[in-house]
């Protein structure tokens, strides 16, 4: 009896030691999976920044506006826009890290001042442009607050964003905007308390069906020009350039690149779903995309259009949303700008410069700030200054998709790191995808008739 004793100890002392040892490496594997996730929410910067603010204010209301006028019908568009703007932004971020220099001054180096300056020029339009809009999305969340008339908050909160990003370094600008990044979720939640037929919206996400009308065919370039935006090429190459990160940290800059830009469809993912379930059928009975184009202020129609999808709760979160995307947007938008300008002026530029330091750098961000305000006071219609400006964006990434990709695969730019493989071949689909839409658009316009 002693002895079956003595063995019951035995096995109990060893199985003791067992779930001691197994508690260990749990312990252990829960501590590296810890580390792990530290480490990778550190890889989070310019990517993810970028990402976040591709949902601007024009981007909301061109997205909403699509889901409203052509209810789910383009989600097949945002899920083949994802990889698309993963390559595009990869690409530019890789060009930051390999060569340390911005687009704007490969160009002029490469294909000479002219053609910078002419790329530049059109950058600069389409910036100030989306400055506006998203000035007046920034200001319009205020009102949706406050009550107050919008054209109050205009001044003082432009004054603001302009302290932050000219007074502060750039890891404060970047903590402060990742920060304002993760707003953006409650997009997500509008989209989810919108309750929209699941079956219906996977349907037609993996289903595509295109229409040879203009207005269809107006919200796919806008949809594309606001996912695939021009001033987010320039930005993410200076970013990079000024996190000081190398091509050595390649699966870092990736991770950051591709989290930013899926978290950023997946928010216009569920923005098109909230507006293609509440507004879509009330616009369809009251006269469809015409009747959104003849509202005074589309961005405010559409805030309290949803707000009988869950009481007060979608309305403020529309509201955030759209104040913190706006203010996003127009740090980055000003910045990219400025170093455009910069670079292909030659002058001194950087987020991590004093303004002595770089003074006409920090000229330009002030200057395309308030020339956006400006354009608000002057008779542009926020459906104009929101919408269009996003259709232009979609126009206008073909010639600089062009340069970006001749840059990048250029080994005389890019050495042994010149790009190669699948980022090449999505690279110049991208270029493709965008031509067929914009020459589908005006071939639209040009024959009415036939589309």
């Amino acid at each position: 009896m002693s002895s079956k004793k003595h063995n019951v100890k035995r096995e109990l002392a060893h199985l003791a030691r067992e779930v001691h040892h197994v508690g260990r490496e749990i312990g252990r594997a829960a501590d590296a999976q810890g580390r792990n996730l530290i480490k990778h929410g550190r890889m989070l910067g310019p990517g993810l920044i970028t990402g976040a603010a591709d949902d601007d204010a024009g981007g909301i209301a061109t997205y909403s506006i699509v889901g409203a006028t052509t209810g789910f019908a383009l989600g097949w568009l945002m899920v083949l826009s994802t990889p698309m703007l993963i390559a595009v932004q990869g690409i530019c971020a890789k060009i930051g890290n390999v060569t340390k220099k911005g687009i704007a001054t490969l160009t002029r180096e490469r294909y000479g001042r002219n053609v910078a300056m002419l790329s530049a020029a059109l950058l600069v339009i389409a910036n100030v442009a989306i400055i506006a809009a998203d000035v007046a999305g920034m200001s319009l969340a205020a009102e949706l607050f406050t009550g107050i008339p919008w054209a109050y908050f205009v001044i003082p909160l432009c004054l603001a964003v302009l302290y932050v990003v000219v007074y502060k370094n750039f890891n404060t600008i970047q903590k402060v905007l990742i920060y304002l990044s993760f707003v953006l979720l409650a997009y997500v939640a509008a989209g989810i308390l919108a309750k929209p037929d699941w079956g219906e919206v996977l349907r037609q996400t993996l289903v595509p069906r295109v229409e040879f009308s203009v207005p269809f065919l107006l919200a796919a370039v806008g949809l594309l020009g606001t996912t695939i935006t021009p001033y987010l090429f320039y930005w993410q190459t200076a970013a990079e350039i000024e996190a000081k990160r190398t091509e050595k940290q390649h699966a870092r800059v990736n991770f950051d690149v591709i989290t930013g830009m899926v978290y950023s469809n997946l928010v216009s993912y569920f923005i098109i779903i909230a507006a293609g379930t509440e507004l879509y059928p009330r616009l369809q009975a009251i006269g469809g995309a015409a009747a959104l184009s003849s509202a005074p202020d589309p961005a405010r129609f559409i805030a309290l259009a949803l707000r009988p999808v869950a009481g007060d709760y979608s309305f403020y979160l529309f509201a955030i949303g759209l104040f913190a995307a706006s203010v996003l947007a127009i740090a980055v938008l000003s910045s990219s700008t400025a170093f455009v300008v910069s670079e292909t002026l030659g002058w001194s530029k950087g987020l991590n410069k004093r303004v002595r330091q770089a003074r006409g750098f920090y000229g330009v961000i002030a200057a395309s700030v308030l020339a956006g305000a400006a354009i608000l006071f002057v008779g542009v219609t926020p459906y104009v200054a929101l919408y269009y400006s996003q259709v232009l964006s979609g126009i206008l990434d073909l010639p600089l998709l062009i340069i970006i990709m001749a840059l990048a695969t250029d080994k005389a730019v890019m050495g042994q790191n010149a790009v190669s493989g699948w980022w090449k071949r999505v690279g110049y689909a991208t270029i493709g995808v965008i031509a067929v839409a914009v020459i589908a658009l005006f071939y639209g316009i040009l024959f009415p008739t036939v589309a």
